[in-house]
């Protein structure tokens, strides 16, 4: 069980010398109101794993309290000797300064404050990326369920394949040199046109609906940390997922047949450049003697069995 990252200590004296060297303990025994309380947020794209900076804080020696009443944990610092304070609140992370300089001094040093605290995050997620092995070996992991959104991707698609929008037959009519030219486009093709290219994309968001729940199962599936690789198991094809969790006989093996159907002939030509895995539409194959283009499928041609569509 790991309980801290290996070369914590380097990590804080390397900040110490860098991003937050101007930066110190809050004096004990005194007052925080001192001069007047300005207060600053760092937005989200400034800050997107607020605990980051927190963390780096915590590097250098300083202490972080919390929970409170709608705060999740903030941090008393000093800047430059001035009192400062980073506090993870309920409407986001804010920056507290109190100092008796202008209000315009006092945005400048905020903002100088909220630089550094993003410049000691590189020294931070390098920690966290040499230790990302060990801590999902350890199973310290946790997979952000996407169920909701990625079955409403499916069900937008799915509809429209099923309901195509309505399109009336239109004829155009131009103006040529020679006279005029009149065209024509027939509604009915459109539509058909149209709920083919969403039944694709339905396809393919089903089985990435699919791919996600079947990582998602793992939890509950008998995943043993120290002997599966989580990484491995996100990476591999929705088949050996599917296989995983569901096995190969019985009901699961005739549905993973019948998905692997619709994906081999639907889905993964369209995913690879619309090049069409073991069936007829991939490639067109000019043959002496025949006085046509063949369509062949790729797969068969590399292993010397056409298979002619």
């Amino acid at each position: 069980m790991m309980n801290s990252l290996p070369g914590e200590a380097e990590a804080g004296e390397r900040l110490k010398r860098t991003a937050l060297r101007d930066f110190g303990p809050w004096p004990e025994g005194e007052e925080e109101q001192v001069g007047m309380a300005y207060r600053a947020g760092i937005s989200p794209d400034e800050a997107p794993v607020p605990a980051l900076l927190k963390y780096a804080l915590t590097l250098i020696g300083l202490m972080a309290y919390g929970p409170a009443e709608k705060v999740a944990w903030w941090v008393n610092f000093t800047y430059c000797g001035e009192r400062c304070r980073l506090a993870h609140q309920k409407f986001g992370l804010r920056l507290y300064l109190w100092t008796e300089a202008s209000e315009e001094e006092a945005q400048k040093t905020q903002a100088q404050i909220a630089k550094k605290l993003q410049s000691s995050t590189r020294t931070v997620e390098k920690l966290v990326l040499a230790a990302a092995p060990e801590l999902l070996g350890n199973g310290n992991t946790t997979v952000i369920n996407q169920h909701v959104s990625l079955r409403r991707a499916y069900e937008y698609f799915r509809g429209r394949a099923v309901d195509p929008t309505v399109i009336g037959d239109m004829t155009t009519v131009g103006e040529l040199s020679t006279g005029t030219a009149t065209s024509f486009t027939s509604g009915k093709i459109q539509m058909q046109l149209n709920a083919f290219h969403d039944m694709v994309a339905a396809i393919s968001a089903y089985i990435s609906l699919l791919e996600h729940d079947l990582v998602l199962a793992l939890a509950f599936s008998g995943f043993d940390p120290s002997n599966d690789d989580l990484t491995a198991m996100i990476g591999s094809r929705w088949g050996d997922k599917f296989d995983r969790l569901l096995g190969k006989e019985g009901d699961a093996g005739r549905y993973r047949q019948r998905l692997s159907d619709v994906v081999e002939r639907w889905r993964n030509p369209y995913s690879h450049g619309g090049f069409e895995k073991g069936h007829g539409a991939t490639i067109y194959l000019h043959t002496p003697g025949v006085g046509a283009a063949v369509p062949v499928g790729l797969t068969k041609v590399r292993s010397g069995s056409g298979h002619c569509g």
